[in-house]
């Protein structure tokens, strides 16, 4: 398709050069493990490559609190955690999410008292760490899906993946009024502490919260601004807030970072145990949801691929946890121009843009010797 092999040299340096400048197709990022601004490359582009506490994770492998550290990290949520309220979906091109009020009167409010203790980040320290103010306000939910039921939640539980997750995203209420400013440098909390994430699966059954049928509801309808939800919903029917006891939602906690680019490592992460269910009917509604080039979200899903667990401690507020399998498989996507890339490799931009260039450079060679 090429007239000739002037022509084709242009065409061929075009491709060269986007292969080897991530992002120098448009700003922003994309779930495209193929693409240029793919999640593959996010380490070396988007996210420091020092970072050593990333999330994603398999959850596995947990050690369980004694009874003693079990007492002081009580899970307690602020009456408007149970309570029917309005809220606001919109799509921001990447996710499904739902608005909460910060600065309405009835903020939700959720604490685990002395988990930073326990969960220590890279950069905690006792004598720093702003022990007086571990109220954390929920700002937002936003939801993770793949390609098919197959795939989707971005933490595995023992080696385990989901269709669905949603993630509670919460700011440090004595840092900052917002969670943009935790990422912004208007926050009075360095470090660790700054956010907390509380994070529940989701498994295929008949039967769901009934909150989650309503924001499945109004997921067609979805803009980037934000409209109020056709009914009213109750965030605990997705969680009870451990009903004051920490072993009434048994749950995962490890120091990590944002799942999304610049992939902060500032989060306290919560991940409730027992998935709930949700219907094919509700699945289907997030299938359909698309960014905003009108492309379906889930033609590469809207997940990250897990990171490595480094030497991190996973605590488990109740139970026993299974030992870590030896490998994990994930997902598969197919590249046009060299095959299936494997969900463990390439692991960078440089290997990456190597692979594809020698790839590239192989297929135009071909193109070349048919001229």
């Amino acid at each position: 398709f090429f007239s000739d092999s002037a022509m084709l040299s242009t065409y061929a340096a075009a491709a060269v050069t986007a292969l080897l400048l991530p992002g120098a197709l448009g700003a922003g990022y994309s779930y495209d493990r193929c693409a240029a601004d793919g999640p593959r490359f996010w380490s070396a582009d988007y996210c420091s490559p020092n970072n050593k506490q990333q999330t994603p994770i398999d959850l596995c492998s947990a050690v369980t609190m004694s009874a003693a550290q079990q007492a002081t990290v009580a899970p307690t949520c602020s009456a408007s955690w149970q309570t029917d309220a309005t809220y606001k979906i919109k799509n921001n091109g990447h996710t499904i999410q739902v608005n909460v009020d910060v600065n309405s009167n009835a903020n939700v409010t959720t604490s685990f008292g002395n988990l930073a203790e326990y969960v220590k980040h890279a950069d905690w320290n006792k004598e720093l760490t702003p022990r007086s103010s571990r109220a954390y306000q929920l700002e937002q939910l936003h939801f993770h899906w793949g390609r098919d039921n197959t795939e989707g939640s971005e933490h595995y539980y023992q080696g385990k993946r989901y269709p669905l997750e949603v993630h509670f995203v919460h700011f440090n209420a004595g840092c900052t009024s917002n969670v943009a400013n935790l990422f912004n440098g208007q926050n009075s909390c360095g470090g660790s502490e700054q956010a907390l994430v509380v994070g529940v699966m989701f498994e295929l059954g008949t039967t769901e919260p009934a909150a989650l049928t309503t924001i499945a509801n109004g997921i067609a309808g979805a803009t980037a601004t934000g409209a109020n939800l056709a009914s009213t919903l109750k965030l605990s029917d997705f969680w009870s807030c451990g009903s004051g006891a920490a072993g009434a939602d048994p749950f995962y906690t490890y120091p990590g970072g944002l799942t999304t680019p610049g992939c902060n490592e500032v989060v306290t992460w919560i991940n409730i145990v027992t998935p709930l269910k949700v219907t094919q009917a509700t699945l289907d509604k997030f299938y359909a949801a698309k960014d905003d080039s009108g492309e379906k979200i889930s033609k590469y899903g809207n997940y990250r691929p897990l990171t490595p667990k480094g030497n991190r401690q996973i605590l488990l507020s109740a139970g026993s946890s299974a030992v870590c399998p030896a490998s994990v498989q994930e997902p598969t996507f197919f590249c046009s121009f060299f095959g299936p890339l494997p969900a463990g490799a390439p692991v960078n931009a440089a290997t990456s843009a190597t692979f594809s260039v020698v790839a590239l450079a192989a297929a135009l060679v071909a193109l070349v010797s048919n001229q």
